[in-house]
């Protein structure tokens, strides 16, 4: 019966119902807190949240997914972009340096140099660019990211 209201959540969602999929997502979670639907649906909300820039209650969400399951990457990624676009710096790079921990990601590791020469971390910012480069050498999907991460060393 759970996964009901998960699959009516998904169905809402893209049919642009936002605040009822969000509803449904809540329904599910309170039906199951423990359980695979309640998971979907924690899941599902908090990139529903992440997605129209409702921080406050991504953070919330992406928070009690990464407490429910520590060691998810996605739910770190998801809490240090929440956390980040909450205004709350600090505790973004400390999540997205989990998120790294646990899955390796050239993205996030050039998302993190960012992040901390934004926060005037620069010798971190460094190191973080210097991985990137090394891990993403033959990676011609990373092309204009690892242009910009040779011009940011070269500063």
């Amino acid at each position: 019966m759970q996964e009901g209201w998960v699959a009516c959540g998904h169905l809402l969602e893209a049919g642009e119902e936002h605040a009822r999929a969000m509803r449904h997502y809540r329904r599910a979670r309170e039906l199951d807190p423990e359980g695979a639907a309640g998971r979907e649906a924690l899941r599902s909300a908090a990139s529903l949240a992440l997605r129209f820039r409702d921080f406050v209650t991504a953070a919330e969400l992406y928070g009690a997914w990464a407490e429910a399951a520590p060691g998810d990457a996605r739910a770190w990624w998801g809490l240090a972009v929440a956390r980040r676009g909450r205004g709350d710096s600090s505790s973004a790079v400390a999540a997205l340096r989990r998120s790294l921990a646990l899955e390796p990601a050239p993205g996030r590791r050039f998302q993190l140099a960012l992040w901390l020469r934004e926060g005037g971390a620069m010798e971190e910012a460094a190191l973080e660019l210097r991985r990137f480069l090394a891990e993403t050498a033959d990676a011609p999907t990373f092309a204009d990211a690892r242009a910009e991460a040779r011009e940011l060393l070269a500063e």
